[in-house]
């Protein structure tokens, strides 16, 4: 008879196996995006989505999105610090 396996450790083998655990940290910067940039910048972007540490985002007019290029790199510490570990490795302004 094998040994009964708890469903927190199955589940999180699971999660592992098929990269969902990744994708919810990821989906996690998508989610405090506001609480970091701030309402002003909040308004003229939105996240679109972020894929193996990059965080794609769609901003409203190229004055902003040079604004943000060169706030990149102190956008990704404060996230990766909100999130608790490095998920954000770079950010893409479209």
């Amino acid at each position: 008879m094998t040994k009964p396996v708890k469903i927190k450790d199955a589940l999180g083998g699971l999660f592992k196996s098929l990269k969902i655990d990744k994708r919810v940290r990821e989906a996690g910067a998508a989610h405090v995006w506001a609480e970091i940039v701030g309402d002003d910048i909040d308004r003229v972007t939105q996240v679109a989505g972020v894929e193996n540490g990059l965080l794609k985002v769609i901003v409203r007019d190229s004055v902003w999105r040079q604004e943000l290029v060169m706030m990149k790199w102190e956008i990704i510490r404060k996230l990766n610090e909100r999130l608790g570990e490095k998920i954000i490795t770079d950010i893409r302004f479209r």
